[in-house]
């Protein structure tokens, strides 16, 4: 199975982000925050994918995030192979102030396993700025249970932890794209050292009195 790191075009490297997540913890505002950074306010949610970019410079390597918003499609349950293809990581999104948009990021974390086994996995609580209804130990249970790489407590309203996020992202994507590289670029070693391991073995035998 091959991992999902990135592309790139013209030196700078491309990764692919998708927000899933119930209805209404905010996933639409964490675009716009992102996008625009403004905050729109619990409006309706729109029917399509909508997508933006912004560009990182990471270790003095600059990659561009590409994040995807299901914008309301999520209650239909149409997403597909085809929305997930090329995803680098998963922004697995639930509020605060309401504990079943935890437990429902279950049924994501699901067609994230089918569709995207390879894409990392970050969870994020939104809506720090209201009442905190669900504890740091039930989101890092869940994180650790879903393989999640790091847990992230957010407001769209305010801006706060957007900027982490992205930046957090970004680090561990491009450390898992040059890990990959590299083992790409020297698997030839691992090879040779198989084989001349092997011969060794074949001719290393000894004859004793």
């Amino acid at each position: 199975m091959s991992v999902q790191v990135g592309t790139e075009s013209n030196g700078c490297l491309k990764f692919k982000l998708v927000l899933l997540g119930d209805i209404g913890v905010g996933k639409t505002s964490i675009f716009m925050r992102v996008k625009d950074d403004v905050y729109h306010g619990d409006t309706a949610s729109s029917i399509g994918i909508d997508t933006c970019s912004r560009q990182l410079t990471i270790d003095n390597k600059d990659i561009m995030i590409s994040l995807w918003d299901t914008a309301g499609v999520e209650r239909f349950r149409t997403l597909t192979r085809n929305f997930f293809r090329n995803t680098s990581a998963v922004l697995l999104v639930f509020s605060v102030d309401e504990p079943s948009t935890l437990s429902y990021l279950s049924k994501w974390e699901e067609n994230v396993k089918e569709y995207a086994p390879t894409a990392q996995r970050f969870l994020i609580g939104n809506k720090v700025d209201k009442d905190q209804l669900v504890s740091q130990e039930a989101a890092q249970h869940f994180a650790a249970f879903h393989n999640c790489e790091f847990v992230f407590m957010t407001s769209a309203k305010t801006g706060q932890g957007i900027s982490e996020v992205l930046s957090t992202v970004g680090q561990h994507l491009l450390s898992r794209h040059k890990k990959a590289s590299y083992e790409k670029d020297n698997s030839w070693l691992e090879h040779s050292i198989y084989v001349n391991s092997g011969q060794h073995s074949q001719n290393g035998s000894t004859s004793c009195c």
